[in-house]
């Protein structure tokens, strides 16, 4: 989960944001966002029964969800702001980086975010990595359009 600074960041940069597509209560930077579970004021749950064509929209997703993700951005040509770890080892890479090393042709222009713990939020639970320590890979912001 981003901070307002990545989120500030990533709206300087490509403009306002009009959902928080996988965030909570507790972690979400816009008043329209979707959940995974049922939320005080959450816009709706479970943000892939949704038309991701019909706004600009931030996405944060669960690792896991990262290729599911991708694939439901082009099925709805989708535009948005991806934010991943910069994983090039990683089951999600080539649905992000043609073989050449570049983006592929959706990825209009990205960023590095930093990754100090501060520009994260914690997991509730304090579990999960982002905010409890200073990150040890990279992390991007895709700006993509299809």
């Amino acid at each position: 989960c981003s901070s307002d600074l990545i989120f500030n960041l990533i709206q300087d940069r490509w403009g306002s944001i009009e959902v928080d597509v996988f965030a909570s209560a507790h972690n979400t930077k816009h008043s329209t966002f979707f959940s995974r579970f049922w939320c005080p004021n959450s816009s709706g749950v479970d943000a892939f029964i949704f038309d991701w064509g019909a706004f600009f929209g931030l996405y944060v997703p669960p690792i896991t969800l990262i290729p599911r993700v991708l694939r439901k951005m082009a099925y709805c040509t989708a535009r948005g702001v991806v934010v991943v770890p910069e994983w090039k080892s990683a089951s999600f890479w080539p649905l992000v980086c043609e073989n050449s090393g570049e983006y592929c042709m959706f990825v209009k222009d990205f960023i590095s975010l930093p990754t100090n713990k501060e520009s994260y939020v914690p997991c509730r639970n304090g579990v999960g990595i982002f905010g409890t320590e200073d990150l040890k890979f990279n992390m991007i912001a895709l700006m993509k359009d299809f």
